[in-house]
């Protein structure tokens, strides 16, 4: 009698008729007196006829495969047929057949109300946590699927797992449990529909809405990725996808559902294949390797899954929409899919390549992560880059009571604090070696109940006990916790926002400084190659501040040593003297050309030195620029390389930008081949035109080491922008010569008149002290499109609170994005479509003071909607603003600053001025329908200091001077083209006027100017009569500039 269960692989040969006669003989005999072993050779002769069933028909879909050869589809077949007889391959996602699950009325705490669908792993119910209150997703586990042992705990450990997980992008588990051994899981309820019913209803959806999906997607599977789990199922049924309110400006969100429970289908071996539905589902979008061993897999196939989910948003068919089974089996393995490009044309080639790469029938080479998808979507598509590359849990924004705000991972900053606090203001800056935090109070907040507490190595602790909130800075993270009431947390990229009632109360910055080097000590040997550089001809620049170059000793003479760059184009050495720069720890860049000669009295042989007469470089001076092992840039200038050196210079190590110019003989193929070779390192070269001016210079800007301050000011500075920097210079910084040696911080970056893309703004990301930003074109149409502060407000900029837009082609949707910049406080937008509609958004900038709107479409329709902000200025310039629109705007106490030109206004409107008694500065232009009754409204502006005027000759005369003498400030006073007089202007006498333009007034005469001048001596006229181009009370000061650019 046998006693003893046999092995599965026995069970499996005995099933298969491979087993030999007299062991299948006693495994007959053990299955009359074994139910368990009976069962599972039940299952396994219903698993053999589907196994058999699949395979006939996969050789059977060999020959209908175009272009693939008989050894090819068999070594297929032979693979697929091995995963089968394994377990684990893609038979296992099926379900027809099995054991029904007896749904009960209620399960434990869950009141089950209706059916949402039903699965190979299970079926799902809408159910109601009858304690909580809560609507969920409930799950209920096929009996079959947790049969085993193993089985159960490995649904404990997928659980826990998937419990652990919090994403936006993903569907939350929210309880896992079993009652009288049905297992359950609970989900977060998701009102939406599946990508597959959202096709299937809608068809192929627009590209950028499918490239935001795919996005969202990828976000949600690298926080799978990073959590150490592997989807395996991803597919359009699998994608919530979940549109936004009606009422709401914001994009849609896509949910991964099935989380763990896709793993556990692998399990259920004793399945059968049947579930047509369930079955094609997954095929359509199962990875080749997938299909060859499911539990082998890695992220890599769900980016492929991913990948065919995009091809069929796009298309509105799977990649191999045929009929069979075997067919998409093999079609994954060994074809390539119809091109997206076959089925529409508005596919741009970018998107394309990203599928293709995706798609990759080779794991190696597709996207190694999803991050790397979403970096590649983020280039294509705009919408994207609201998607971070990195993935802490970024949920909702503002923490409610309870919540622990999960925390935020501070790239490069493991930071180890010091007890040092510099007190700013309303500033506390804690710095470390790493970086800086900055505790800020809001102006008129008192701090007296925040406690700020360093905890040695530990980390810093900001906390207030009155009102129930904590933040804790530690360990390269920062966390926040809310346990009150009276106040909110917002969180920011790298900053925590204290508000009550929507205002802001105290901020918690984190400031990182940049990577460094590896910089070692300073050694005398530095000194004594420095010495040998300059006595051969060269140049060297040192580590730290602007990279300058020196070529005497007596310039450093009193300076620590760490060199940077050692430059010898010009230069007389050998290769054996390069021997002494291999001990140099810091040296970042070599700078080689065909070199002078040493002369007579120090030659080398033929083959140890470049000179005019062989200016070939050997594989001799290559090893030895291979010893340098900090170096990181190399220029090669005027010689020639043969492809033995093409090899030896790949082989350095940590190279990142090769430059070559002036290399005879070199060609394209062998340039490609070097490309090739130094996959991490960026060829420049000049036959290619790679090489540019400054093609090299930004990329060794770019490198580690360099603050991003200075970047980002070398890069404006090449694209012919200017920078102000502050603390330094109040000028603006046109060349890159002018930046200081010593670190600094930009304030203002002016891009005007610059050509560069939306995606380019992105290189702002990170300018912790950038105030004022000017983008667009002076006259015409730039390359920035309406998506421009769709990037811009990515970037983190916390500090900006001047923009301006130049001819950039904004749109009412593009202030949306515009309004997210929230400490903005002054907005110039010029020649653009924007209409009233932009009002409510411009009503979302709390911060909103000073702003100015020229050459729009605005009327003024929309001004009630600022009414609650304290506008400081308004400029409205080329606009069909009307009168009633002029009328209705809001009441501003402060208001000091009024601009309006190209508007008819009536004295109706500019009697209406009265209501901004603190006007400092007005403007209007074009008031042909004004009569001398309208200046009755200066005497209600007696704090008014510049007054201007232009093309005005009927609407303005002397009449308008009896109240301007009520204006006791005045100091400026622009009357170009108005029907006035010298002697009318006599009336202003009394008045502080510092400044008066009298342009193209054609009734003032030489000699009524000369006597304006005499009775205000104090005064700068400026005046367009003959003979007379400027009146001031210096004769002898050139006053040209003043004349020529008018303040």
């Amino acid at each position: 009698m046998v006693t003893t269960c046999f092995e599965r692989d026995v069970m499996e040969q005995f099933v298969a008729g491979t087993l030999q006669a007299d062991l299948a003989d006693n495994v007959m005999r053990h299955l009359d007196e074994c139910e368990s072993c009976e069962s599972v050779v039940e299952a396994l002769e219903s698993r053999s006829v589907a196994a058999d069933s699949l395979i006939a028909e996969l050789k059977h879909a060999r020959s209908q495969l175009e272009d693939v050869s008989p050894e090819e589809s068999d070594r297929v077949i032979q693979r697929i047929k091995a995963g089968l007889s394994t377990g684990g391959g893609p038979l296992d996602d099926t379900h027809d057949g099995l054991p029904s699950i007896q749904v009960p009325h209620r399960l434990r705490d869950y009141e089950l109300l209706e059916s949402l669908g039903d699965g190979g792993m299970g079926m799902v119910y809408r159910a109601r946590h009858t304690r909580l209150d809560r609507i969920v997703a409930l799950k209920l586990i096929r009996p079959d699927r947790l049969r085993s042992r193993v089985a159960k705990d490995r649904f404990d450990r997928e659980m826990k797992a998937a419990g652990l997980l919090e994403h936006p992008n993903v569907v939350r588990a929210l309880d896992a449990g079993d009652v009288a051994d049905q297992h359950f899981l609970a989900m977060e309820y998701v009102n939406g529909e599946t990508l597959t019913d959202l096709v299937n209803r809608e068809g192929p959806l627009p590209v950028s809405q499918c490239c935001q999906i795919i996005a969202q997607a990828a976000s949600g599977l690298q926080h799978i990725y990073e959590s150490g789990l592997v989807h395996r199922d991803i597919k359009p049924s699998n994608l919530m996808w979940c549109p936004p309110p009606e009422d709401s400006d914001s994009a849609g969100q896509v949910k991964i559902l099935d989380l763990g429970l896709a793993l556990l289908s692998t399990d259920a071996s004793d399945s059968g294949l049947t579930s047509q539905d369930q079955v094609m589902g997954t095929y359509d979008y199962i990875a080749p390797e997938q299909a060859r061993r499911s539990h082998d897999v890695d992220i890599r196939a769900d980016i492929y899954s991913l990948g065919c989910t995009f091809y069929f948003l796009l298309t509105g068919q799977p990649p191999f929409p045929g009929a069979s089974i075997a067919q998409k089996l093999v079609a994954h393995q060994l074809e390539t899919p119809a091109s997206v490009t076959e089925f529409r044309s508005d596919i741009p080639e970018e998107v394309v390549t990203i599928i293709d790469r995706m798609m990759d029938k080779s794991a190696d080479d597709r996207f190694a992560a999803p991050t790397d998808v979403l970096a590649a979507l983020r280039e294509v598509d705009s919408s994207c880059a609201e998607l971070p590359l990195t993935f802490g849990y970024r949920g909702n924004p503002r923490a409610r009571r309870h919540d622990i705000v999960r925390k935020w991972l501070l790239s490069g900053m493991g930071i180890l604090f010091v007890a040092m606090m510099v007190f700013a203001g309303r500033q506390i800056i804690v710095s470390s070696p790493q970086g800086d935090v900055i505790v800020e109070w809001a102006e008129g907040v008192s701090p007296d109940d925040v406690r700020i507490e360093i905890a040695g190595d530990d980390g810093i602790h900001i906390a207030d006990s009155n009102n129930g909130w904590k933040i804790t800075v530690d360990e390269g993270t920062y966390s926040a916790k809310l346990l009150g009431d009276t106040d909110e947390l917002v969180l920011q990229p790298n900053r925590v926002l204290v508000t009550r009632k929507n205002t802001e109360r105290l901020s918690v910055t984190i400031r990182t400084r940049p990577p460094e080097p590896n910089i070692q000590p300073v050694l005398p040997h530095e000194r004594k190659v420095t010495e040998w550089v300059f006595s051969v001809g060269g140049r060297i620049s040192c580590w730290g501040g602007r990279q300058r170059f020196f070529t005497s000793i007596d310039e450093v003479a009193a300076d620590p040593l760490r060199l940077h760059t050692i430059d010898l184009a010009n230069a007389s050495w050998s290769s054996s003297d390069l021997d002494v720069l291999a001990k140099l720890p810091n040296l970042d860049q070599l700078i080689l050309n065909q070199p002078n000669s040493k002369g007579d009295d120090s030659q080398e042989s033929d083959n140890d030195s470049l000179t005019p007469e062989n200016d070939s470089l050997t594989p001799e001076v290559v090893s030895r620029i291979r010893q340098i092992g900090s170096l990181r840039v190399l220029r090669l200038q005027n010689v020639q390389i043969d492809d033995q050196c093409l090899s030896a210079i790949s082989q350095i190590e940590n190279l990142r930008v090769l430059a070559l110019s002036g290399i005879d003989g070199l060609s394209q193929e062998q340039l490609d081949g070097t490309r090739k070779a130094m996959s991490n390192c960026h060829v420049l070269c000049d036959i290619d035109e790679t090489l540019t001016d400054t093609a090299a210079d930004t990329l060794i800007a770019e490198l580690p080491g360099v603050s991003l301050d200075r970047r980002v000011a070398r890069w404006v500075l090449s694209l012919g922008g200017e920078v102000n920097i502050d603390h330094v210079t109040t000028q603006d910084i046109v060349d890159a010569s002018r930046l200081p040696e010593s670190e600094f911080k930009l304030t203002t970056i002016d891009l005007l008149g610059c050509r560069l893309k939306n995606e380019e703004l992105l290189r702002l990301d990170g300018l912790m002290d950038l105030r004022k930003l000017i983008l667009g074109s002076l006259w015409g149409p730039t390359d920035l499109t309406e998506h421009a502060p769709e990037v811009l407000v990515k970037c983190e900029i916390p500090q900006l609170q001047n923009v301006l837009f130049n001819h950039v082609p904004l749109t009412d949707d593009s202030v949306n994005a515009v309004s997210e910049l929230s400490n903005v406080f002054e907005l110039r937008i010029k020649g653009t479509n924007i209409t009233d509609a932009c009002f409510p958004a411009l009503a979302r900038l709390p911060a909103l003071e000073r702003l100015y709107l020229e050459q729009t479409h605005i009327t003024g329709a929309g001004f009630t909607h600022l009414a609650d902000h304290d506008i400081e200025a308004l400029y409205l310039v080329e606009a069909p603003l009307t009168e009633d629109g002029f009328l209705s705007m809001p009441s501003w106490p402060n208001l000091t600053t009024l601009r309006v030109d190209g508007t008819p206004l009536t004295d109706k409107a500019i009697h209406a001025i009265s209501r901004y008694p603190l006007l400092e500065d007005l403007g209007l232009n074009l008031l042909p329908n004004t009569t001398s009754q309208a200046w009755d409204v200066f005497q209600h502006l007696s704090e008014l200091k510049q007054v201007r005027f232009r093309v005005n000759p009927q609407s303005v005369d002397d009449t308008l001077f009896a109240r301007l003498a009520h204006c006791s400030k005045l100091e400026r006073l622009d009357l170009e083209l108005c029907n006035v007089t010298a002697g009318g202007l006599l009336a202003l006498d009394r008045l502080p006027l510092k400044y008066l333009d009298l342009r193209g007034c054609r009734l003032i005469t030489l000699s009524g100017l000369t006597e304006l001048q005499k009775q205000m001596p104090d005064c700068h006229i400026l005046s367009s009569i003959h003979g007379y181009e400027r009146f001031t009370i210096s004769p002898d000061a050139d006053t040209s500039d003043e004349v020529q650019n008018r303040p």
